[in-house]
């Protein structure tokens, strides 16, 4: 058996996703150092730079392995002939660290725009998104105070993300905030449909996109709603902290975000397990919520 990291079309949702057949997906956020590419040609490169890379890690057979040198255009190391050339890097998960093959772009990106995440890159140019909130983004109070009521008023319902738990690992001086980490289990928010120019223009802003305190990735969430197929997933934008710290309390006022926010969405036992949460072990103890 081998690790492969994908990170363009092989990625879930994508056109060549079929190649990787029935392999176990390890991590949907899965990272490596370098760049990313548009080559141009609908499909991405990856090269070796200094950056973070999103993608997907998954646990492949020989067999599958040779179909993804075959699409790739891989012969051999070194190979002249090679489109990408195939490597052995170490890829990081929120679980532990994988010694992966991937392909790196072997044709000369000289003039060509990096960036760091392709599935991210692609629905960004669309007129619209979904996004996924899962802490203080699903109340209402701060982004009404901003002017930005009607962008979000377009509320499709909850959103189930499976495979991420919500901890409070992302450090602030004052106490903690919100993040989902792939270690399992489930967390459960408030789905919205925004326009492109809201996410890069508020919530880029809002979530320290800018200043690396999040990063805005791309994840499947489950759902049972009206305005959506209830027997699929929808691909949402969400926000992981860059850097995790370990789980500290956040403070009073952003606890009562994240459950005024919740609490008309969730199911009630998500709802009643985070107040359980709150105020057991952060002392949570407004009585408004009890």
């Amino acid at each position: 058996m081998h690790y492969v990291f994908v990170y363009g079309t092989l990625c879930q949702q994508e056109r060549n996703h079929k190649v990787l057949g029935t392999s176990h997906c390890v991590s949907v956020y899965a990272r490596v150092n370098g760049q990313i590419i548009d080559t141009g040609f609908g499909f991405p490169g990856l090269v070796e730079e200094e950056g973070t890379v999103v993608g997907e890690l998954y646990e492949i057979s020989e067999d599958t392995l040779q179909s993804l040198d075959t699409l790739e255009g891989y012969y051999g190391p070194n190979n002249p002939h090679n489109l990408y050339e195939r490597k052995n890097i170490e890829v990081t998960t929120d679980k532990r660290i994988y010694s992966a093959w991937t392909y790196t772009y072997c044709v000369d990106t000289d003039g060509l725009p990096r960036f760091s995440d392709w599935k991210l890159r692609s629905l960004e140019r669309e007129s619209h998104v979904v996004y996924f909130a899962y802490g203080s983004c699903a109340d209402m109070k701060r982004i009404v105070a901003a002017g930005r009521e009607q962008d979000f008023s377009e509320v499709i319902g909850c959103g189930i993300l499976n495979g991420f738990n919500l901890q409070f690992s992302k450090y602030s001086s004052d106490g903690n905030r919100a993040d989902v980490v792939e270690t399992g289990g489930h967390t459960e928010g408030k789905l919205y449909q925004i326009s492109s120019d809201v996410l890069t223009g508020y919530l880029y802003s809002r979530e320290g996109v800018y200043t690396k305190a999040y990063r805005p990735i791309i994840v499947n969430v489950a759902h049972a709603l009206d305005l959506l197929d209830p027997d699929q997933s929808v691909e949402a934008v969400t926000f992981v902290a860059v850097s995790k710290s370990e789980e500290q309390s956040p403070p009073l006022e952003y606890m009562e975000e994240v459950l005024r926010g919740l609490k008309p969405i969730v199911s009630e036992m998500y709802y009643g397990a985070l107040l359980h949460r709150f105020v057991h072990e952060f002392e949570f103890e407004n009585k408004e919520w009890l």
